[in-house]
């Protein structure tokens, strides 16, 4: 009996740690909470495996299902680079599982990466949907529409295997001849935070945990690179706290209190004599421990190495991923340079273990949020079943309707009537290609729908018989316009005369012309190095449209003019010559479709300009909410105010405003009052109006700017229809930052404002005690 018993000790003693061994980490436990599952997997790594979670890599291939990279991958991977741009879904999704089966299966703790991807105006792959770039989706106001367009990027980014996007730019374009002003949703702090938030959460989803059809967001560039010294991308931000609070930061602080973002992006730009990859007040200070942020921090592109070798504020990158890394940069992007040496400065005692292990948490947090340690795989048909669908391509045309922008429409003449319009001649050199912007694929340059042919299909829909002649007109430059080619030259003058003579000759046998003129991605996008320049030292024409446009006036035809272009030009003397103006930026795959159904009045526009449109460059800057006294004087002989102000658009029917009311005039600092205005559609056809709101502090202790935008609603109405539209105004709509920066609702009389545009307002005053 004795012999038994210790035989059987002997047993379980032998077998009871090979249990305990077996038992699955912590880490894995999908029903453990995220943070127990952090410290648990922290605790388990190498100082060398640490530091692969805050790096990255890309130009991965795979071999027979097996990454071929594996050397670079053996002891773990933070971020992919993006899976390839050429990749269709089914390609893409082989790459992503053979990438995180390595890492799941043959890595000592297995654990995922993060595969992030460009996702300004859709995910940036073959075989995905483009939509409208996102200065159009600005020009829609429509923010439900905004979130539908942010859940399909996300569901056909995530079927392939990507979780993580690398939009919106959420930077402010307060000066067009910055060439990334396309990126932007604008001028405005509010209407960009607004349609922000929409689409971080159409992204994200409104829960911690993001789903499986969903993906993490990084909104960039935090430090204002959309206002750089001259317009020139990578230079200095020369804004002072107070503007940047009031202005640049609005939209990335809604990011981060609202839509709970997941990701932040450091500018390359300098803020207050710090790059911003290494300024801790900007990336800890205020994101951090004032906004409250809890996600991860990424350096752009190789931004990291630019506090080296372009601030020269670091001997070398070591002390550069020094400077980075206490400031608050988790993770460099898009390969691993300067923190490639990060344990060799932990022993030698330049940097502490600890600020390792705090990036590597935030890391860690997002891995699980994300559910990657429980599913990092994608399904080939799922992925192509949900790239480019039918179901998304129609939204992409329903952003499109609702971004074009009707600036003028001398006599009504839009839309064409075609009992009078029978032979039409359609010319530009943007007529017969639909251009997209930056942050596409070369897969998806040539397969959007240009005006010609949309022209021609809707007729064809509408059983109408019309005689369309085309004519090129001239070019912009020379070649294409994809927006990664060179620097663009201008094109052979008498070549070009030659095509203004056919041009002339198209227009003179046609009773009207449709006139496509504006930009290419060639001609406002990125700059990034030499060689592939996108700011403008001024913001005419390029290349001889305007000549264009001068020519076929001298026949007397009426002349429609679109726009496709990435930033506002000045376009005085086609907008006192033109007979009707539309302005449609760069509308996606859709644009034809979307541009021929306004212009036949399927369609009815309500796109309203989320950019003021300068009469010429002199006079920059030109966005509406600027502060009293900045347009005290004029230039001789000019008008200081812009062309096309903010929030301008015109329909195809007409909207009346009644007088606003409130529902008292007086209002403590934590109290509320609603406003409301009756709007009616006054006109024979249905649309859409965006009503909006502006309030304007009266006196205060530090200026303020003449009216800020505060709210907008964009209501349809049937012919004869009246809604009441409601706005509540309260401290959130109130405060701003004193002489102590601190947020306050000062007690005082207050205007409101309210109607179509930011100029053509009516007011209503009321007091704050």
């Amino acid at each position: 009996m004795k012999k038994t018993l210790f035989l059987y000790s002997i047993t379980f003693c032998a077998v009871f740690p090979i249990f305990t061994f077996a038992q699955k980490p912590l880490y894995k436990n999908p029903e453990a909470a995220i943070e127990e599952r952090v410290e648990d997997l922290l605790g388990r790594m190498t100082l060398e495996e640490k530091v692969a979670q805050l790096g990255s890599t890309g130009n991965l291939e795979v071999e027979n299902g097996i990454i071929k990279q594996r050397y670079v991958l053996r002891i773990g991977l933070g971020q992919l680079s993006r899976t390839g741009e050429k990749l269709l879904p089914k390609q893409t999704v082989q790459l992503v599982n053979a990438l995180q089966h390595f890492l799941m299966d043959s890595t000592r703790l297995g654990i995922p990466a993060i595969i992030h991807e460009e996702t300004l105006h859709g995910v940036m792959m073959a075989g995905a949907t483009v939509f409208p770039q996102a200065i159009a989706r600005g020009s829609s106001w429509n923010v439900d529409l905004e979130r539908k367009v942010g859940e399909v990027i996300a569901r056909e980014t995530r079927s392939r295997g990507s979780n993580l996007s690398l939009s919106p730019n959420l930077d402010l374009a307060r000066d067009p001849r910055y060439g990334r002003t396309e990126e932007t949703y604008g001028e405005d702090p509010y209407l960009a935070s607004r349609m922000g938030v929409a689409i971080i959460s159409g992204m994200q989803g409104d829960t911690y945990n993001i789903g499986k059809d969903h993906i993490g967001v990084t909104v960039k560039h935090l430090g204002a690179s959309g206002q750089p010294l001259g317009g020139l991308n990578l230079s200095p931000n020369y804004m002072s706290e107070r503007t940047m609070r009031e202005a640049d930061f609005v939209p990335f602080r809604a990011a981060v209190e609202e839509a709970k973002v997941a990701s932040v992006m450091a500018a390359y730009v300098e803020y207050d004599g710090q790059p911003c990859h290494s300024n801790q007040w900007l990336l800890d200070d205020l994101l951090r421990r004032e906004w409250g942020f809890e996600g991860i921090v990424v350096s752009d592109y190789g931004g990291i190495g630019t506090i080296a070798h372009s601030h020269h504020c670091a001997e070398d990158m070591d002390e550069a991923a020094l400077l980075a890394l206490n400031a608050g940069v988790d993770v460099e992007l898009a390969r691993t340079n300067a923190y490639k040496n990060l344990v060799k400065l932990v022993h030698d005692g330049r940097l502490e273990e600890k600020s390792i292990d705090r990036a590597v948490k935030r890391v860690l947090r997002l891995k699980f949020r994300l559910g990657l340690f429980e599913n990092p795989y994608a399904d080939e048909n799922y992925a192509m079943k949900n790239n480019r669908s039918a179901e998304n391509l129609l939204l992409s045309l329903n952003m499109a309707r609702e971004s074009v922008v009707l600036l003028k429409n001398k006599q009504g003449i839009l839309p064409l009537n075609l009992d009078k319009y029978k032979d039409i001649a359609v010319i530009g050199p943007n007529a017969a290609h639909a251009h997209y912007g930056g942050y596409t694929t070369e897969w998806s340059y040539d397969k959007g729908i240009s005006i010609l042919d949309g022209l021609q299909k809707v007729l064809s829909e509408l059983n109408q018989i019309c005689s369309i002649k085309y004519a090129e007109g001239c070019k912009i430059h020379s070649d294409d316009g994809y927006w990664r080619h060179p620097e663009p030259a201008f094109y052979d003058e008498d070549k070009d005369h030659e095509l203004i003579c056919e041009a002339m000759e198209v227009a003179g046998q046609s009773d009207i012309v449709i006139l496509a003129l504006g930009g290419t991605p060639r001609t406002c996008r990125e700059s990034a190095g030499m060689k592939r320049l996108g700011d403008r030292n001024d913001l005419c024409l390029y290349g001889r449209q305007q000549e264009l446009f001068d020519s076929l006036c001298t026949l007397g035809k009426p002349i429609i003019v679109y726009l496709m272009n990435g930033r506002p030009l000045t376009i005085n003397r086609i907008a006192a010559e033109a007979d009707a103006i539309l302005e449609g930026w760069y509308l996606g795959e859709a644009t034809g479709k979307a541009v021929a159904e306004v212009l036949l009045g399927k369609v009815n526009p309500s796109g309203k300009l989320p950019v003021s449109f300068p009469r010429s460059v002199g006079n920059l800057p030109a966005y509406y909410n600027r502060h009293p006294s900045a347009f005290g004087l004029r230039y001789i002989n000019a008008d200081n105010e812009p062309l096309y102000p903010f929030g301008f658009g015109l329909s195809y029917t007409t909207f009346e405003y009644g007088k606003p009311k409130l529902s008292t005039k007086e209002m403590t600092v934590d109290g509320s009052v609603l406003l409301s205005v009756k709007v009616k559609n006054t006109g024979s056809v249905e649309g859409k109006e965006v009503v909006q709101l502006y309030v304007r502090d009266d006196l205060s202790t530090v200026t303020r700017p003449i009216k800020e935008l505060k709210g907008f609603k964009k209501i349809f109405l049937k012919p004869g229809e009246e809604q009441i539209v409601r706005f509540t105004v309260d401290r959130t709509t109130l405060k701003y930052f004193n002489r102590k920066m601190q947020e306050v609702v000062e007690p005082g009389t207050f205007t409101l404002m309210v109607g179509p545009n930011s100029t053509d307002l009516q007011d209503i005053k009321f007091i704050v005690k």
